[in-house]
């Protein structure tokens, strides 16, 4: 994402990502990051309200890359990226890859990869509740039939609160204190 990809309130206490390009792999020129203007797919393009943890994430690392842009100033590749290589060029997606596996291990986490931890917050979300439609949209799903078909995986357990809802409506019907 590049920095005029976010819309910050007036206050900057909160922000919207537009979803708008893609970074992927040139393999012509040995795996180095290719800016693609447009999102995988028309589905990708997308608004996404960020979280207040994201926002004061991204306000620091604003500054700090301030910092580097100046100190790198004869170097520095300014393609309005918020996250680059320490002289402002695009990230490949090799060292996401190989960054993300350092951070889980020191962590002492399981191994996951950056798909995997996609499908783990639209699990996360779904299981919390929150509409399968609203999932399809923050993960940039044209169809909401992909959100509950990939990830929409819940046990046997997870019926209870549909049991509950379904057996509270009958029983104020019973007792007509409701419709």
């Amino acid at each position: 994402m590049r920095w005029n990809d976010l819309r910050w309130n007036a206050d900057e206490s909160g922000a919207v990502a537009t979803i708008s390009q893609t970074i992927v792999p040139d393999l012509a020129h040995g795996g180095r990051a290719l800016i693609q203007d447009r999102a995988k797919t028309k589905g990708s393009q997308r608004s996404i309200l960020l979280t207040d943890t994201t926002v004061a994430a991204l306000k620091a690392h604003r500054d700090r890359q301030r910092f580097e842009r100046q100190a790198m100033a004869d170097v520095w590749g300014d393609h309005d990226l918020i996250c680059t290589t320490t002289i402002g060029t695009p990230i490949t997606p090799s060292s996401i890859k190989r960054d993300l596996n350092a951070l889980i291990e020191r962590a002492g986490l399981p191994r996951v990869t950056v798909h995997g931890l996609r499908h783990m917050s639209a699990t996360i979300m779904l299981k919390a509740g929150v509409s399968p439609a609203l999932v399809a949209q923050k993960l940039g799903h044209a169809d909401i039939g992909t959100t509950v078909d990939r990830y929409g995986h819940l046990a046997v357990s997870d019926q209870a609160a549909a049991n509950a809802a379904v057996e509270a409506a009958v029983l104020r019907g019973r007792t007509g204190t409701g419709t």
